[in-house]
């Protein structure tokens, strides 16, 4: 075996150990097929085309002719608990050609990690909904929007056998749950599940909007533990103050990106610019690539603004390409997907301006950015509005050509992405392929 990385950010390896010991999970004797029997409620995508097995938690089993419940119900409504949220989706990857098709990435044996963004999009969409007893129809008096991304993270198990990046060819299960609840705001966690081993995680952190006005918020139920079965309570109780934690590193990392360049930063970059300006590099703008595209009816949601995993998948394949082209065709993989957080919604009809650029070389991994602008034209004249900004960190297989800024804001991006890899190798953790 090949080592490949020692790229890892120290509280990324902590929710590691902490994520595989408290990963909720049943038997399959334990659940029973859902009444959301289909992804479609929230969005019509290609995700109608195919069977997805959605299933829930039996209310209750038989033993010794005592009844023991595995799930709770709360009566009063402004509570509920992980168990009633908890929803399995099983993806036939192993069995169906044409859907494994779907999710291979070119020329190998993984899984696309965009189009997995979009499945999990979908997955804790209807999670939240369930936990806020929300019905699928036009009368509703609350709406789940997607308002980021967190924690993503594919695991190598302690044999160092291969499972970053989950292999296509296999099936995967997907459980996803309640682990934290503000006043409007939810945390809702995704393990995914291949060969009986958990292969990745991550939490989704949804919004809920008024159903008749979308700029104002509405109330979620709080999240209750007393009456969970034992056999979760205390993976529960964990998880929701993990949600607390991760609530204030957001805050914390977010106030991180807008601080200004330091005296050391700034003498780097200095220094760096003038070594480099008379040689022959890359620039930073000539990776640079981008993709406009119109927001049609097909990737409209429950809501009626685009699908959040749908932008999610284009952020990713736009990013890998931008990757795959600064490489020079070598076969990279993406290490890490910073958070991703949604500043506002697209709207249908709207035109969506991706662009992503190498931002940082280091050897031979690079930090990637892409930018997403929503363009909406109305009689006023053209509107231009920021929806998100991902980071992501991918490695090639080569060393990889430095690049330089010319402009004082691709300076910036630059010490950006340094300071996202300086935070990733503080704590080194060894990733292995075949």
């Amino acid at each position: 075996m090949k080592l490949i990385s020692k790229f890892s950010l120290i509280q990324n390896r902590l929710n590691q150990i902490s994520s595989r010991s408290l990963a909720i999970t049943f038997k399959q004797d334990q659940l029973q097929h859902s009444d959301i029997n289909n992804l479609t409620y929230l969005v019509p995508t290609f995700f109608a085309d195919h069977e997805f097995t959605i299933k829930e938690l039996k209310p209750e089993y038989l033993f010794a002719n005592i009844k023991f419940r595995y799930k709770v119900t709360p009566s009063d409504r402004t509570y509920n608990t992980p168990s009633n949220s908890y929803l399995q989706l099983f993806v036939p990857l192993g069995s169906n050609k044409r859907l494994r098709s779907q999710f291979t990435r070119l020329n190998t044996n993984f899984l696309r990690i965009g189009r997995l963004l979009e499945l999990l999009d979908a997955l804790t969409g209807m999670t939240a909904y369930r936990y806020c007893y929300t019905d699928f129809n036009t009368d509703r008096d609350n709406t789940i929007a997607t308002q980021g991304v967190y924690n993503l993270l594919f695991f190598v198990d302690e044999f160092s056998k291969f499972l970053y990046h989950s292999k296509a060819k296999d099936d995967i299960y997907i459980n996803s749950y309640a682990t934290y609840a503000g006043k409007s705001s939810l945390e809702i966690n995704a393990d995914i599940f291949q060969n009986d081993l958990i292969a990745a995680t991550v939490q989704f952190v949804m919004v809920s909007r008024n159903a008749k006005d979308y700029l104002k918020s509405s109330p979620v139920p709080q999240l209750q533990f007393l009456l969970e079965n034992d056999s979760i309570k205390e993976q529960c109780i964990l998880r929701a103050e993990m949600g607390k934690v991760n609530q204030q590193k957001r805050i914390q990392e977010a106030k991180q990106q807008r601080e200004p360049p330091d005296v050391a930063e700034s003498r780097f970059l200095h220094e760096f610019i003038l070594k480099n300006s008379k040689g022959v590099i890359k620039t930073m703008g000539s990776t640079k690539l981008e993709k406009n595209s119109l927001v049609q009816f097909q990737n409209q949601n429950l809501h009626g603004f685009a699908f959040g995993g749908h932008v999610m998948k284009e952020i990713i394949e736009l990013g890998y390409l931008v990757g795959y082209k600064h490489s020079k065709g070598v076969q990279i993989r993406i290490l890490h997907v910073f958070d991703i957080q949604f500043i506002a919604p697209v709207p249908i009809g709207s035109c969506v301006a991706y662009t992503s650029q190498v931002v940082y070389v280091d050897n031979e991994i690079m930090i990637i950015q892409v930018q997403v602008d929503v363009h909406t034209f109305q009689k006023e004249g053209e509107q231009i509005k920021k929806t998100t900004e991902v980071f992501m960190a991918m490695k090639s297989n080569e060393l990889l050509d430095p690049i330089t800024p010319i402009t004082y804001e691709e300076g910036l991006f630059y010490l950006h992405g340094r300071r996202l890899l300086n935070l990733s190798k503080s704590f080194p953790v060894k990733i292995y392929s075949i």
